[in-house]
């Protein structure tokens, strides 16, 4: 068995990815340059801010990459195109293909059109097909998650933190098993599905997408691969400098008046 695993800046949470015999082809893992680690930059000529986040100020557990889309970006996304090697060992043996990501900004409600966070697996039957795209719903506080297999919208997963997605093909049986941190969503029946290339980040970018996007781990691996491993823990968000002083009256409040008594 070949084990692999990759600790966050804070060492207080590590994304472990566990095959069994299987082959890590491509990665990018918390607060790294990904141009350090293989990938090449696509993005437009101004308006992209990247920078890594060691660790998220938000998330205390979490270190990651930050794109930053401001007025006049067209996209911004980082790709790996596949040796032919490569594709042989995805087509023969399987493949997994992990997103661990947060939008923090960039209102969208919920129509998934320009703007948005994402992880693509290019596929010679599918083209973008395998792919995950998160998008705020109509108030901040909510996200949705849509695939690009059958576009079907999970709807108000949750509020602002980390998620992952997982898309795990099985070459025997041509199927695709799409999860959504640790719940199965979905298996497709896909046939045979080649792999070309991996892109994440937000393509084709508009106005209405300005803002921040939050990648922690984008990996591609070729089985035969072992079980789906845990969500790891993202830690707890960060309180807001207003928000902490707002905590800080209050414990004092609490603790004079224990005094008093």
């Amino acid at each position: 068995m070949k084990t692999w695993m990759t600790v966050a800046v804070c060492s207080c949470v590590a994304f472990c990815i566990s095959t069994a015999q299987g082959a890590l082809v491509a990665s990018h893992v918390g607060d790294a340059d990904p141009l350090t680690e293989g990938w090449t930059l696509v993005q437009s000529p101004s308006g992209v801010n990247l920078s890594p986040l060691s660790p998220d100020p938000d998330f205390d557990l979490t270190s990651s990459w930050q794109m930053d889309l401001t007025e006049g970006a067209a996209e911004a996304s980082y790709r790996y195109v596949l040796s032919g090697l490569q594709v042989l060992a995805a087509v023969t043996n399987g493949w997994r293909f992990t997103g661990i990501m947060r939008m923090e900004s960039a209102l969208d409600n919920g129509t998934f059109q320009p703007g948005f966070c994402d992880v693509i697996l290019v596929t010679n039957e599918l083209g973008f097909g395998v792919r995950a795209m998160m998008d705020l719903g109509a108030t901040a506080a909510t996200r949705s998650i849509k695939n690009g297999i059958d576009n079907t919208i999970q709807a108000d997963i949750g509020g602002d933190t980390y998620y992952r997605v997982i898309f795990d093909y099985n070459v025997g049986a041509g199927t695709v098993d799409y999860y959504i941190n640790d719940t199965l969503v979905n298996t497709f029946a896909t046939g045979a599905l080649t792999p070309s290339q991996i892109q994440w980040g937000d393509v084709n970018a508009s106005t209405a997408g300005i803002g921040q996007r939050d990648f922690a781990l984008v990996t591609f691996e070729t089985g035969p691969l072992g079980a789906i491993p845990p969500t790891p823990d993202f830690g707890q968000p960060v309180p807001e400098p207003a928000t902490f002083g707002l905590l800080a009256c209050a414990a004092v409040l609490a603790l004079v008046r224990r005094r008093s008594a």
